[in-house]
């Protein structure tokens, strides 16, 4: 639940920092501010949506996380006025870890809930046991 608030709450951020006014100049625009819009209230709905026990898979959440690490590469690095040394340097280290998530879903094997069903990503995990 507190995750889900925290994504939506970020969404004024997002249209906060696209109007500061330093994307304009840079050739940058509405679009990544769409993008951090849409990503962040899409980390909200599917968190929303796993709340009331739906056949939603539990991980989709992690597709529009890896595109909030995209959105924030894109604020940290054109927008250098609207945030300053360590607020940029833990930005970059969220966005890398953000991105990573996104990259995770695609190579760990999330797509099969796509083909399989919701709790296919979790019936398709080995577990310690079957290592040995």
């Amino acid at each position: 639940m507190s995750s889900m608030v925290q994504a939506l709450l970020m969404i004024p951020v997002a249209i906060w920092l696209y109007r500061i006014g330093g994307w304009r100049w840079r050739g940058l625009g509405r679009s990544w501010m769409i993008l951090g819009v849409v990503a962040l209230g899409g980390v909200g709905l599917l968190r929303f949506v796993v709340l009331f026990g739906a056949a939603v898979s539990d991980i989709l959440f992690m597709i529009p996380m890896g595109l909030v690490g995209l959105w924030l590469a894109a604020v940290n690095w054109n927008n250098p006025r609207a945030l300053r040394g360590r607020m940029r340097i833990l930005g970059g280290i969220a966005r890398i870890c953000l991105f990573g998530v996104g990259l995770n879903f695609f190579f760990n094997g999330g797509l099969v809930v796509f083909s399989k069903g919701p709790m296919a990503y979790g019936d398709d995990m080995n577990s310690i046991s079957d290592w040995g």
